[in-house]
């Protein structure tokens, strides 16, 4: 027997007990200590909000417009020279692959915070 497998039937062999994780640990570790799950009420009968859920669609459409569109314009000033003679496919290509990991790791974060601050704020 291989090690691979001696140490898949050892994982096996195990009781479910002793890697399962409980549901009160699934539930601690999903909301940590101060924060309450969505919800949850206080002591003065409130609603505890501690995190947003997925914005609604107009919203996030606002927001993907908000990145995309100034970022498309900026890179089609830099680089509209470059590929001036390019056909609109490579054009295109080159474009999207610059232009989707700048919204997607730049510009959607920050935008995706402000607006959980503004909802905040008008709570």
């Amino acid at each position: 027997m291989t090690r691979t497998a001696a140490c898949l039937d050892a994982r096996v062999a195990q009781p479910r007990s002793t890697w399962a994780i409980s549901r009160k640990r699934q539930q601690e570790l999903s909301f940590p200590a101060g924060q309450a799950e969505p919800g949850a009420m206080t002591e003065n009968d409130k609603p505890v909000v501690t995190r947003g859920g997925p914005p609604p669609r107009h919203h996030l459409a606002l927001m993907i417009w908000l990145a995309v569109f100034p970022t498309l314009t900026v890179l089609q000033l830099l680089l509209g020279d470059l590929l001036d003679g390019a056909p609109t496919v490579l054009r295109t290509l080159v474009l999207a692959t610059i232009a989707v990991p700048i919204v997607i790791y730049g510009l959607m974060p920050p935008l995706q915070r402000l607006r959980v601050r503004l909802i905040a704020r008008r709570s």
